[in-house]
């Protein structure tokens, strides 16, 4: 007793692992579990030892109709459930018509021809002349870089704005700096001292930003007199800075000498008599910080494009018109690939709908109202399986043996 109640929990532990049963409704009737419930072992050997049921009996006993009912009750709700199942599929079977279904599909496969077509014209008109843009973009630049002998990629200044923004920022400091120190001698106080700050800094950061963007890139030319414009076009900028800072201490040592009238010719006469010679100690910060901020700015202008002149305006090109066909070409593509799911996914559609398991749903017409109760003949009978089915039963014995089972529906030839 305690050995069976602890086999019973180790079976309700572990649960059922499913051995014994196959793919399909009519699943094998567990006989072995049938056993078990019933606990036929104990009572074969019981009803051995006292010789039951009689060698001479013509019906079965209590225990083998129980038996029996046991099974007839398993493949009852085994048929029960076929039944439904079929039923479902004859009604889905109704609802789905085959020419209807390929009429469907063809119109789709119309469509999705249409689709490619218009995709094609779309190609030819719109990639088309980006191709030939960017074909010609790049054999520009091959030919730029065979003729200057450049082996390497275009150097990218990526923070172009904040470039721009950094030159705004040395001209507004310059100017506020500048406009304390002309504030001195200036008739408007701060205001007029800032208003001719401005004007000096701006020429001197954009002339700066120029003068690195343009004649100092042009050293690296491999054209020696383009190289030589160059160092003389930068020699005279940078001479032109130097005077105009320069211009710019005198103009503020003549502020606090003379009246605000008088203060240019003054600074003009003072320059060239004695250049290098300022009355201020605040002229000489004045004179080193437009130099810092010219340095700055030919910096910033040097660094604004690729060292080699031209040659990062024309890797440029050849980028943008790659990327322009690139962008149309994926963006056509996206639409073909959109396309080809719904293409695909409507055909699966139509097709998984033709295979609604015609092995068993074809069937469900003829059985409508099967009693599952009959024997097994009965049932491969009622289903209009004829003699194309094998149809096996026996008789259960003391440790009830038994199984009944019907075989071979995918047989038949108007199902294939």
């Amino acid at each position: 007793m305690v050995a069976g109640v602890f086999r019973r929990l180790g079976s309700a532990i572990r649960g059922d692992d499913g051995r014994g049963q196959v793919q399909g409704y009519l699943k094998p009737i567990d006989t072995d579990e049938i056993a078990r419930n019933l606990r036929l072992d104990e009572a074969a050997a019981d009803r051995g030892s006292k010789e039951l049921p009689p060698t001479n009996s013509q019906q079965f006993d209590g225990m083998e109709q129980q038996i029996t009912q046991t099974i007839q009750s398993e493949w009852t709700w085994n048929g029960q459930d076929l039944i439904n199942n079929l039923r479902a599929y004859s009604q889905r079977l109704i609802e789905f018509s085959v020419s209807t279904e390929l009429a469907r599909l063809d119109l789709i496969a119309k469509n999705t021809l249409a689709k490619l077509r218009d995709a094609n014209n779309r190609a030819e008109a719109e990639l088309g002349p980006l191709r030939e843009h960017y074909i010609a973009c790049r054999d520009e630049l091959v030919e730029f870089r065979r003729r200057h002998k450049i082996r390497r990629a275009a150097r990218k200044n990526g923070k172009r704005w904040t470039t721009l923004g950094l030159l705004a920022f040395l001209i507004g400091v310059e100017s506020a700096f500048n406009g304390v120190f002309f504030a001195k001698g200036s008739d408007f106080g701060l205001l007029g001292g800032i208003v001719v700050a401005i004007v000096i800094s701006f020429i001197n950061v954009i002339v700066a930003f120029f003068l690195g963007l343009f004649p100092m890139r042009w050293f690296n030319h491999r054209n020696f007199v383009i190289k030589l414009a160059g160092l003389i076009v930068s020699l005279a900028g940078l001479v032109a800075l130097v005077c105009l800072h320069a211009f710019s201490a005198h103009y503020r040592d003549a502020l606090g000498i003379v009246a605000e009238g008088k203060a240019l010719e003054k600074a003009v006469q003072t320059l060239k008599a004695e250049p290098h010679i300022l009355a201020d100690i605040n002229s000489y910060y004045l004179f080193g910080l437009g130099l810092l901020w010219a340095s700055l700015a030919i910096w910033k202008g040097y660094t604004f494009d690729d060292p080699y002149p031209r040659y990062g305006a024309c890797y440029r090109r050849a980028e943008s018109a790659r990327e322009s066909y690139s962008d149309e070409h994926s963006f056509l593509f996206d639409d073909l690939e959109d396309i080809k799911e719904e293409t695909v996914t409507a055909a699966a559609t139509g097709f998984t709908a033709g295979r609604i398991i015609p092995n068993l749903a074809m069937l469900s017409g003829a059985m409508p109202s099967t009693r599952w109760g009959e024997s097994p003949k009965a049932l491969a009978d009622s289903a209009g399986l004829g003699p194309a089915t094998t149809v096996m039963s026996g008789r259960p014995n003391h440790r009830g043996a038994g199984c009944f089972a019907v075989m071979s529906i995918s047989d038949f030839p108007n199902l294939t």
